[in-house]
């Protein structure tokens, strides 16, 4: 018998734990996006044509003043929701509790933006574009306080877009910056990508011409000088894009005398995960904001 209540001791004390698991995994896996994404607005912006999805939120304590903007733009995902990752992800909630106006924008072909997939072209540019002449339209939002947080793709995005005047912070994650070199990398296996979405690249290429016009409109050079202050941040063996992309595009701000911060992490992931690029991004964007989260 005493083996059998061992057993039944044993039990009593694994089952409440499975269940608390259990439960606490369908919590963060399923109910908890389910808030952030019925906490969070959402819209759809129309201008030449085109149709921009957004999502965003303020923050909790709303006073009459003006609050710093933060941008989110996702990257290349299989299930094209765009936008709404971002926000299931708990990103515009945790970024409101600090006292941000945050958004998230789904680039073309993703989300309930209208079109096709670019990959990084000039479509995902102007939804990206779209989204940061809206955060600079609302009533609290400080103009002189917009940031956008660019993630693999929509870092390259990102990048291009730095040239408009219209970023006051950037924050770039895992990104490529000379879209003619990364794709000789990837066209070679010398870094690989799905199947997919090398299909949808050479497809983007075609329609652009050739490789030269792809590049150019994906490419930042010549860096303008209203490029804005800049984190990057990639993994030194990131297995899809160059780090030695991050490193040069360090180098070029370098060169042209714009703050920027070059971050190698030791990870091997792509892109860089959100806990590690979050706490970097923190006290770049005090410094750079003059603000106190």
């Amino acid at each position: 018998m005493l083996p059998n209540k061992k057993k039944n001791t044993a039990l009593c004390y694994i089952l409440p734990l499975i269940l608390v698991v259990g439960f606490y995994t369908f919590f963060r896996v399923s109910i908890l996006p389910y808030i952030y994404t019925k906490q969070a607005q959402h819209q759809l912006l129309t201008a030449n044509n085109q149709t921009t999805e957004i999502y965003w939120k303020e923050p909790a304590l709303l006073a009459d003043k003006k609050y710093p903007a933060i941008i989110f733009l996702h990257g290349i995902q299989k299930d094209k929701q765009g936008a709404k990752a971002l926000v299931r992800s708990g990103l515009l909630s945790e970024y409101a509790k600090k006292n941000f106006l945050s958004f998230a924008v789904s680039m073309s072909g993703y989300g309930k933006s209208s079109g096709k997939s670019d990959f990084c072209g000039k479509a995902s540019q102007n939804n990206l574009v779209q989204a940061i002449n809206f955060a600079r339209s609302q009533p609290h939002v400080d103009p002189n306080k917009v940031t956008v947080v660019g993630i693999s793709c929509g870092a390259s995005i990102a990048n291009v877009v730095a040239n408009s005047a219209k970023i006051n912070a950037l924050i770039l994650v895992s990104g490529f910056y000379d879209f003619k070199g990364m794709y000789a990398e990837w066209n070679s296996n010398a870094r690989t990508l799905p199947s997919n979405v090398m299909n949808e690249i050479n497809e983007s290429i075609a329609t652009d011409k050739n490789i030269e016009m792809a590049s150019a409109a994906r490419s930042s050079l010549p860096i303008s000088s209203h490029y804005p202050p800049t984190l990057i941040l990639v993994d030194s063996k990131d297995p899809i894009v160059d780090p030695m992309q991050s490193i040069q595009l360090h180098q070029v701000l370098d060169n042209k005398g714009i703050p920027n911060t070059l971050e190698l992490i030791q990870d091997t992931k792509h892109p860089v995960p959100a806990n590690v690029w979050k706490t970097k991004s923190d006290s770049f964007l005090e410094k750079t904001l003059n603000i106190k989260n």
